[in-house]
């Protein structure tokens, strides 16, 4: 038991540690919002020359513009007699203009320092919290802000308070609570004061600053033996989201600061864009004067934000012992989520007071992914992510396959290069927005990396193989490549490819209509097309029994509509068995001990006898699915000539109902007229010609058309071989 408790003692020791790291960042990270605050980057001599030397020189060109409109006037009076563009009004821009630049270095150096002494002598903390409350300096709020929310998981347990009879609200159980014997020393902490403290001791030496967080971690033991509630894991997410927010606000006033370097250095520009007359130029002073003074004020506002803020914290502290609430957890869990709320609350409080004062403060997001994102600090971390994990990767694989370290290292440093490379494009070309987005660009980018090396050793084993060295290996590649791109590369092919899919899907078509014509006249005994030729012969293709033929003629005199029924109840035949006679594999035998005649059925046999008839039965179907098919498609074939050839006809089909099918035709005749109206079948080698004017023409359009189809699988065919052909010389097998 002692050990289990031991071990406990550890594990939260740890876990304090944890918090210690997390809780001090935040304080350290709030000095540093604090400090970018208060920084003037145009208190730099190097700033204030070269902004003067810019004001000087748009100086000169005001002199010049104004030199320019005077000799203006005097060739064109008429010009400048009125309007915006009047002599007087432009003097008048001129003169203004020129005392605004001459006045701007002493505006800025006077904003500057007005913002410093309020900054410096806390006018903003002290007007919100009053004369004689503490407002001294960012580390010292942003310590109390990480102390309350660290003490909000980290308390007295009520449970042991009351079995030492001690009120739980009061510090007075804190100084029950020792941190150890004096042998129990920090994990982080060096300094001897800091042992053998109370919790009481060790809550003011935290929230004043003479101690750091780490102390907390001699209390472990304490936690261990149930004398303290400790919110494990709660109390280090809550502590990174609240460190995590303060980041964030760093990084607002980093970027606030270099959006006001950006406005003095071009200060002079919207100036000068006031004497332009009309356009929307002139606007740009009114502009900038708004974005100016918003950036100014935009700091007194978050400066606002967190002091009331902390202020906030301090109430939610203080009257929370003052109401009655049933249970210490309850009320240090209403506690964590209004400070948490107030965290929320500081975040939103700039956009606030801009939409209602109509003022641009730029607002205090949590995005920080969206901040890297914009800067380019997710692109650069994948970069280096990927060129390090293709570096490894490469070494590795080198040094596995018996290569020497220097070797290794070579192709470590090749990966590195590879993969930085790859990982930082993939990145950029992707849009990366968060690190999920990052590591899968420099997993892709590592991939990648690595699939050239493997392409780069597969070219190397050609070379070999091909008694070639890398140089003319490589010049070989190229020798061929620049064959390829004269002979058209892939491209010949696509266009057969092509060409051959429209013949196709124009020859289609014209079945199609007349398959639309034989749905709504299936019933139609005249429409079934007669499958013998004037010799008597049977047209069914491949039918060289005869078996087509037979079939075709039980159906004889029957709609395609009624032979297609037929053909379907008869696949849905699955029992066979009343095909064969049971009896017939039932015999007698005789028992030649006691001359007893019995009958013995022969199971095995009756069996084999059902599953003969199946597979007769499957045989019929193959040629009943074969004959009504081309039998189908001969009928199409025949509604196409009677819409071509004015000497046929089917009773019941009115011509108008053929003209959808002479309209496909005629297309068709135009598209094969634009290819010479003449076509070699590859796969017969049959050649054919220009499209008859009569007679069976139908057989011709799907002869054609066939043709066509067939030269596009052959082109498939081809382009596969040429990009194998092509990537066995990259490489890429």
């Amino acid at each position: 038991m002692f050990i289990i408790d031991d071990l406990l003692g550890v594990f939260y020791t740890l876990l304090l540690v944890i918090d210690g790291i997390v809780y001090n960042l935040v304080g350290y990270v709030y000095s540093v919002f604090d400090t970018l605050v208060k920084l003037n980057i145009f208190s730099i001599e190097n700033y204030k020359t070269f902004v003067n030397n810019i004001y000087i020189i748009l100086g000169v060109i005001m002199l010049f513009i104004l030199a320019y409109s005077l000799l203006k006037a005097i060739i064109n009076p008429e010009q400048f007699a009125k309007g915006e563009a009047s002599f007087p009004k432009l003097i008048k821009n001129v003169l203004v203009s020129l005392i605004i630049i001459v006045l701007l270095p002493t505006v800025f150096e006077f904003a500057y320092n007005f913002q410093t002494a309020l900054l410096n002598n806390d006018v903003i903390p002290k007007l919100i919290l009053g004369e004689n409350e503490d407002t001294s300096g960012g580390e010292n709020a942003g310590r109390r802000m990480a102390f309350y929310v660290f003490n909000s998981f980290f308390h007295p347990s009520e449970e042991y308070c009351e079995d030492v009879n001690v009120d739980p609200e009061l510090d007075t159980c804190s100084s029950k609570i020792s941190s150890g014997d004096g042998t129990s020393t920090s994990y982080v902490t060096n300094d001897v004061d800091d042992n053998n403290l109370n919790l009481k001791q060790a809550n003011q030496k935290v929230l004043t600053g003479e101690s750091s967080f780490a102390v907390y971690s001699q209390f472990g033991t304490a936690v261990a033996d149930g004398k303290i509630n400790y919110t494990i894991i709660i109390s280090t997410i809550v502590g990174a989201v609240l460190l995590w927010v303060i980041i964030s606000f760093c990084f607002d006033m980093a970027v606030r600061v270099l959006k006001l370097l950006f406005y003095q250095v071009i200060a002079p520009i919207p100036v000068v864009c006031r004497i332009i007359p009309g356009g929307h130029l002139k606007d740009a002073f009114s502009k900038w004067t708004k974005q100016v003074v918003s950036l100014f004020i935009e700091v007194f506002i978050r400066i606002a934000a967190i002091t009331f803020g902390v202020s906030l914290i301090d109430v939610v502290i203080s009257s929370l012992g003052n109401i009655n609430i049933d249970g210490l957890v309850l009320k240090y869990v209403i506690r964590v989520l209004l400070i948490m709320g107030i965290i929320i609350f500081i975040k939103q409080v700039p956009k606030l007071i801009g939409e209602l004062f109509g003022l641009d403060t730029g607002g205090m997001k949590l995005g920080i992914m969206d901040k890297l994102a914009a800067g380019g600090g997710l692109i650069a971390g994948a970069a280096v992510s990927g060129g390090i994990t293709s570096a490894v990767r490469n070494f590795h694989a080198t040094r596995a396959q018996g290569g020497s370290f220097g070797a290794a290292f070579k192709s470590g440093v090749g990966g590195l290069g590879s993969g930085t490379l790859r990982s930082g494009y993939n990145a950029k070309t992707k849009g990366a927005k968060n690190f999920k987005d990052m590591f899968g660009a420099t997993s892709a980018g590592a991939a990648a990396a690595g699939a050239a090396k493997t392409r780069r050793a597969a070219k190397t084993a050609r070379y070999k193989a091909n008694g070639q060295d890398a140089l003319t290996g490589r010049f070989t590649d190229m020798v061929d490549s620049v064959k390829d791109w004269a002979t058209g590369g892939i491209g010949q092919f696509e266009d057969r490819i092509k060409m051959g899919n429209e013949f196709k899907s124009s020859g289609d078509a014209i079945f199609d209509e007349a398959g639309k014509i034989l749905s709504k006249n299936s019933n139609n005994v005249d429409m079934v097309a007669n499958m013998i030729d004037g010799n008597g012969n049977s047209k069914f293709k491949g039918d060289t029994n005869g078996d087509l033929l037979k079939l075709y003629q039980e159906y004889s005199g029957m709609s395609l509509a009624a032979i297609e029924a037929d053909v379907d109840r008869q696949a849905n035949i699955v029992d066979f068995s009343a095909l064969v006679n049971r009896t017939d594999f039932e015999k007698e035998q005789i028992d030649f001990a006691t001359g007893k005649k019995s009958k013995v059925f022969d199971a095995r046999g009756y069996q084999d006898a059902i599953d003969r008839e199946a597979r007769k039965h499957a045989a019929k179907m193959a040629n009943l699915r074969s004959m009504y098919n081309q039998l189908e498609k001969e009928t199409k074939m025949n509604i196409v000539n009677v819409a071509l050839n004015s000497d046929m006809k089917i009773d019941g089909i009115d011509d108008s109902k053929l003209q959808s099918i002479r309209d496909k035709v005629d297309t068709f005749k135009v598209q094969y007229s634009q290819v010479g109206s003449a076509v070699v079948d590859p796969a017969s080698n049959k050649s054919y010609k220009e499209i008859s004017q009569s007679g069976d023409i139908a057989h011709q359009i799907d002869d054609i058309a066939t043709a066509f189809a067939n030269i596009s699988s052959a082109a498939s065919a081809d382009a596969a071989k040429h990009r194998q052909a092509m990537e066995a010389r990259k490489g890429n097998k």
